[in-house]
């Protein structure tokens, strides 16, 4: 009986830390753009070995971005990111006047992620204007999707490299509920074609199982985004879920073995 009564207390305190413990713990994903060297690194492609990026105007074919021109300036800044404690994040600008420039910027994962229905995907991030748009790009079997809705900045109090360092993480972190419902396709074949599927997005998730994760963003006339801290994590009803599982398994192996 003593042996049930302590597996029962374990399983209690495996259940509670998975509902109420450090939420970091359960973290699938975290990408912060670390960037030590104190300065801009130009262009996605020269930052480690998975990020990459492309950029062109709608429809037309796209380049791979692996350095500043003059037409862009997409970087890992060297600059604080937000959190404030962080060195280094993601920004991508484009001087073209009179056009929508899109950018995609993503990292191929070393292996599928498995995301569970109602995973809270965050990122932070701080526009100098508010009609910048940002949307979530995943890969799934192959095929590229961005969310069916887009983010914009509410505020332009964010506009400069440390403002948007100082601000309060809270206010300027965005947050989406993963689903498989409500995405919208992309054609994305660098030094081809980006072209988004028109609205409405009706376009489901083959699976929930992703091979890469990053942003698509669209802008115009020398303005700026800057983006940090991507982060995925389960609910922790997930969790409390694997916690029960396991502790289900260990009575029941107690009992074969009783």
């Amino acid at each position: 009986m003593k042996r049930y009564t302590d597996l029962l207390a374990l399983f209690l305190i495996l259940l509670a830390s998975c509902l109420f413990g450090p939420q970091a713990k359960a973290q699938l994903f975290y990408e912060g753009f670390d960037n030590s060297t104190g300065s801009n690194i130009l262009g996605i492609g020269n930052y480690g070995s998975s990020w990459h990026a492309v950029m062109g105007v709608a429809n037309n074919p796209v380049t791979d971005i692996t350095s500043a021109t003059s037409g862009n300036y997409f970087m890992i800044n060297g600059g604080a990111g937000n959190p404030n404690a962080s060195a280094g994040f993601l920004s991508g600008g484009s001087t073209a006047t009179g056009s929508t420039t899109y950018y995609a910027a993503y990292t191929t994962l070393a292996s599928s992620l498995t995301i569970p229905t109602g995973t809270a995907i965050t990122w932070t991030m701080g526009n100098n204007v508010t009609g910048m748009g940002v949307r979530l790009l995943v890969q799934s079997s192959g095929n590229w999707y961005t969310t069916g809705g887009a983010w914009n900045s509410n505020t332009t109090a964010f506009s400069t490299d440390s403002a948007f360092a100082s601000a309060a993480t809270a206010s300027i972190t965005y947050t989406y509920t993963f689903a498989t419902t409500g995405w919208r396709s992309v054609t994305l074949t660098p030094g081809e074609n980006l072209v988004l599927e028109p609205q409405p997005g009706a376009s489901t998730l083959p699976t929930n199982q992703i091979t890469a994760i990053g942003f698509f963003m669209y802008e115009s006339n020398g303005n700026i985004t800057r983006l940090d801290s991507l982060t995925v994590v389960p609910e922790p009803s997930s969790f409390a879920l694997l916690g029960l599982g396991a502790g289900a398994l260990g009575l029941l192996r107690l009992r074969r073995k009783s």
